[in-house]
């Protein structure tokens, strides 16, 4: 069975991916264009599932209507036919009639199935598509939040790189590929001692000509884990089917 979303679960779809993501905001202006763009995003979203509920039940509706008529119209002229075979009063003809007024009520039944599974089919897929539609809307939001937020507020990105070190606790030395501008920002020089002092563990930025910003690549003894933004949104997208 399709899931029709509410409002108020897109509300929470919409409501509950930024946050996960850009948990560090902490600034007036910062919050207002989250706000805004979270807003958008609430109406969009709102007036896509208004529009595509109408839609579906105005096709599912009107072949009903359909499929009805056609039903009537088998059936009176099924008694018209069965009416004259037995005016005439002969056997032959009354057995004739008989058959071809089933006949024609059957037809009809079949053809009103058809109408209304049809109808049923494209419902479920106009459903289907708006589903799809603000689940993109969403991660298109939550990207445009959090890209926001990366190049506002440092706090960001570096509380990214202390989640992704958390994960690693075993190691008692890390490698962390970044972003030259990335590291320029983050971590050149002495910036790099808050890493090494919260976890105990001898943290080594460098930054990689290859990688753009908002990337962030460990360099384990287990092999690489890429903690980058933008893997992160391509995980949530594949989680959600999008």
């Amino acid at each position: 069975m399709v899931k029709i979303l509410k409002a108020q679960e897109v509300s929470d779809i919409l409501q509950d991916m930024p946050k996960v993501l850009i948990k560090s905001t902490t600034r007036r202006c910062q919050e207002e264009d989250a706000d805004r763009l979270y807003e958008q995003a609430k109406a969009q979203s709102e007036a896509l599932i208004q529009r595509s509920k109408k839609l579906a039940l105005s096709i599912v509706a009107n072949a009903r209507a359909e499929a009805q008529e056609i039903l009537n119209e088998a059936r009176e002229m099924s008694t018209v036919i069965f009416e004259k075979a037995r005016e005439e009063g002969y056997q032959k003809g009354l057995a004739l009639g008989e058959e071809k007024s089933a006949y024609l009520v059957e037809s009809a039944e079949s053809e009103k199935n058809k109408i209304l599974e049809q109808a049923y089919k494209e419902k479920t897929e106009i459903l289907n598509s708006v589903h799809t539609e603000i689940l993109n809307l969403s991660m298109n939001v939550a990207e445009k939040i959090l890209g926001y937020q990366l190049s506002r507020n440092e706090k960001v990105f570096q509380s990214l790189v202390l989640n992704a070190i958390k994960k690693v606790t075993w190691e008692d030395k890390i490698k962390i590929s970044v972003s030259e501008t990335d590291y320029e920002r983050f971590f050149e020089g002495d910036k790099q001692e808050r890493f090494k002092a919260e976890y105990f563990t001898d943290v080594v930025f460098e930054k990689d000509d290859s990688l753009k910003k908002g990337d962030c690549i460990l360099h384990t003894s287990k092999g690489k884990i890429d903690a980058s933004v933008s893997t992160q949104l391509d995980n949530i997208k594949e989680a959600l089917g999008v």
